[in-house]
This record gives structure tokens, C-alpha cells and sequence, in this order.
């Protein structure tokens, strides 16, 4: 029988082999044969699997209400080595829920990310990490337009361009990806807004540049042991509901175009503890800041931080959760609009956080990008 027992087992099983083992939605095979296995969350249960090599582990527990998913996999040849000190280290994590399912090995609906740990400089030695997320803009579809297609080619060829040359800094990766969007001519139509981040592991800074309404937050340890927000960015938008958006615009329409120039950006010093949360408005729109804080657990995995925080959100965006003041009910009220409860759309969050070298937990580095 499935119980709060059975339930508890469960994570006490995931916090102790997510440690050391790989676990993403399906069995993906990267181009350096790097191999990782899944866990998947749906309609009817859990069913996780977790494996190294043909040992494997599955779990079914009680059913859950959300299609929820969340992954980790480790790049072996991406790890710093040990004997280099001084470094920041990092552990990642991210979950996604649709508004709407539609099918693939990875269903972010119409948002998109990447994350790509550990990439070194090889002009300074530096190692940095890079990660982001992007959110189609739905409208698209009423024209018969995919608007998932431009939001997951920016962000795969921002994971690209942050491998290939590790001294750019985010306004300019995302700039790079998107004029490769455009050069390559595969997608005709499209939007998205976008939040790009990089990490350098020797100075401890955190760049971003944040084009729209994702955006990120970092939230630091008190002394009261819970976490408090000490930086955010700001939404960027033409009108109320109406982002800041990278396009790609067909002649004759008068569909919204701005630059990657006109991304903001920030410069923050993290130290050990830190966590980043990087997320597209599925979230924002839904969880206050200090929601999320909540949410947030020095001794929890960065994957169950992101994946109990996407499940959150969908259960405010949905009502199921009732929650009649939210970050969108706000904002719709000072833009003259009556609007109570959450708004239904597409989350993605990535969770990063933060530690020195002398952490000696093992690190996880995914690589990924859909």
C-alpha cells in the first residue's frame, strides 16, 4: 500500500543515491558516449529509476497530481580536478512541469534551458559553469508557428557558445546564439524571452544578463539557519503581460523586437551557501520570493529543491494550491486588472548552488540543453 511511509522512503533513497549516482527523464547518450539514466514523475506515480552501469533501482510511491520532471547526470571529463584549490564548487539541479503536454523525451512545453558545468578557460585556466533559460512566446501558435522552436534553438546554441569561448560574457553568449538562430535559417518565426548566467569558480562571481520576465534570484543563509533573497533582476516589459523578447519577425508584422543589447545585467560575489535560482515566469509569476526561500534546504539536493519548487508553482498556477495574492495577481492589480490566484503556463527552474573546495560532497555536473 502507498503511503506517507512509503513516500518518505523514497526520499531518503533519492537523497542518498542522488550523492552519487546519474539521474535524468530518460537514458540520453551525449557525443562523448557519457551515458545517464532517468527519473521520471507521472500522472499515475513516480517510477524512478537510478543506475550505474547495469544496477538498478526503482521505486514506484504514491501517485502524484503534476506531470513533474527533474534530472542530474554527471559529466566525468567536465569535473575540476581535486588537486586544484582555491576553487568554488558547484552542484546543479532542475525540474519543469508543461502547461500543455506535448510529448518528446524532455517536455518543457514551450520554455527551454541549458546547463553546462565546469567548462575550462584554456586562455586562464579558469573553470566556469553556464546555464539559462528561455520562454517561447505562446502567441506564436495562433499564427500555426511552434513557439518552441525559437526558445529551444536560442538556448542549445547558447550551450554551444558558452563551451566554445569561456571569456564572453552572457550578453554577448546570448547575443552569438541568437544571430546563430538567425544565420541558420531553421526557424522561420519566433520569440522568447532569456536568462543567461555564468559562474567563474576562481572569483566566485555570478554574470547574468536578463532579457524579459525570467529572470533569476540568489538567496543566502542567515544565521537563523533559513534563506533570505539578497539579489534579483527586475522583469523587463513593453506593457503589463507583454515581455522584453529576442525575434525573429516576418515581413509585415508588427510582433515585438528587441535586441540582446537591451538585456540588463548583473554582477554579483557568491560565497560558499549561496543558491541561485534561475527560472521563466511559470515561476516568478507564481512564488514570491520568499515562497521560494522556504522551499530552500542546505541539506537537500539542488534536483529537490527545483523539482519541489516547480511543483509548488503548478499547484498555485492551477488553484489546486489556493493562493489568491500572487506575483501576477499584483502586477495585473497595478496595471488596472483584476485578476486573483496564479496564471497557468510552462516552468522551468534551474537551482545552483554554491560551495568551496574543501566541500568534499561529490559534485554532480550535469550537461544539458533541450
Amino acid at each position: 500500500m502507498e503511503n506517507k511511509y512509503t513516500r518518505r522512503i523514497f526520499e531518503i533513497v533519492r537523497e542518498f543515491y542522488g550523492k552519487f549516482l546519474n539521474r535524468v527523464l530518460e537514458t540520453v547518450r551525449f557525443g562523448n558516449g557519457t551515458k545517464i539514466t532517468t527519473t521520471t514523475t507521472t500522472r499515475r506515480g513516480i517510477a524512478t529509476t537510478v543506475g550505474i552501469n547495469s544496477q538498478i533501482l526503482r521505486n514506484y510511491i504514491k501517485p502524484n497530481q503534476f506531470n513533474i520532471k527533474s534530472s542530474m547526470g554527471r559529466k566525468v571529463n567536465n569535473e575540476i580536478p581535486e588537486e586544484i584549490e582555491g576553487l568554488y564548487r558547484v552542484e546543479a539541479g532542475y525540474g519543469y512541469c508543461p502547461s500543455k503536454k506535448r510529448g518528446g523525451k524532455i517536455d518543457t512545453g514551450e520554455d527551454a534551458f541549458f546547463l553546462t558545468e565546469n567548462i575550462r578557460n584554456e586562455e586562464n585556466g579558469h573553470y566556469v559553469s553556464a546555464f539559462g533559460v528561455s520562454d517561447g512566446v505562446g502567441g506564436w501558435a495562433r499564427m500555426g508557428i511552434d513557439p518552441s522552436a525559437f526558445s529551444r534553438s536560442l538556448m542549445k546554441n547558447a550551450a554551444k557558445v558558452a563551451e566554445e569561448n569561456t571569456t564572453l560574457e552572457p550578453k554577448e553568449i546570448l547575443n552569438q546564439s541568437y544571430q546563430r538562430v538567425v544565420e541558420s535559417g531553421r526557424v522561420k518565426a519566433g520569440s522568447a524571452t532569456a536568462c543567461v548566467s555564468m559562474f567563474d569558480h576562481q572569483t566566485g562571481k555570478l554574470k547574468v544578463a536578463n532579457l524579459g520576465d525570467s529572470g533569476f534570484m540568489v538567496f543566502r543563509e542567515q544565521a537563523d539557519g533559513k534563506f533570505r533573497q539578497v539579489q534579483s533582476s527586475s522583469e523587463q516589459t513593453h506593457f503589463f503581460n507583454c515581455p522584453f523578447q529576442i525575434a525573429i519577425v516576418p515581413k509585415n508584422s508588427n510582433s515585438y523586437s528587441d535586441s540582446p543589447e537591451k538585456a540588463d545585467e548583473y554582477t554579483l560575489n557568491l560565497i560558499p551557501g549561496d543558491i541561485v535560482v534561475v527560472a521563466t515566469d511559470g515561476l516568478l509569476d507564481n512564488v514570491f520570493a520568499q515562497d521560494i526561500a522556504q522551499h530552500l534546504n542546505r541539506e537537500t539536493t539542488c534536483t529537490t529543491m527545483a523539482t519541489t519548487l516547480v511543483e509548488h508553482a503548478k499547484g498555485v498556477a492551477t488553484n489546486t494550491i489556493r493562493q489568491n495574492e500572487t506575483p501576477f495577481a499584483v502586477a495585473a492589480r497595478q496595471s488596472g486588472y483584476t485578476w486573483k490566484g496564479g496564471k497557468d503556463d510552462d516552468i522551468v527552474c534551474i537551482v545552483v548552488r554554491v560551495s568551496d573546495v574543501m566541500d568534499t560532497t561529490p559534485i554532480e555536473s550535469p550537461k544539458q540543453s533541450i
